[in-house]
């Protein structure tokens, strides 16, 4: 990775659309949630979920207001639960 590259790293860049409402949240290979926009009180909010090939194996991370909310907080969440430094920019 160069320089340039982590200067302009953001946890926001790790979302990939996969749909009209829906994000793939990647580390490199891994896949780490599913995000779907949702309408809730008349607002779009985003719902994020953590990656399994089937629903049955997912678990909700929360609700935020917007994706870069989402991101950060995800992104921070799946550093911390596989014991890597919040500091770095991905693999």
């Amino acid at each position: 990775m160069a320089v340039a590259d982590v200067a302009h790293w953001s946890p926001r860049r790790q979302l990939v659309r996969t749909g009209e409402h829906e994000w793939l949240m990647r580390d490199g290979a891994d896949r780490i949630a599913i995000v779907r926009a949702v309408r809730m009180r008349g607002r779009v909010h985003f719902r994020a979920v953590t990656w399994a090939a089937e629903s049955e194996g997912r678990h909700l991370l929360g609700y935020f207001p917007d994706l870069d909310s989402l991101a950060a907080i995800v992104w921070r969440e799946w550093l911390i639960a596989h014991g890597r430094s919040t500091d770095l920019p991905p693999r």
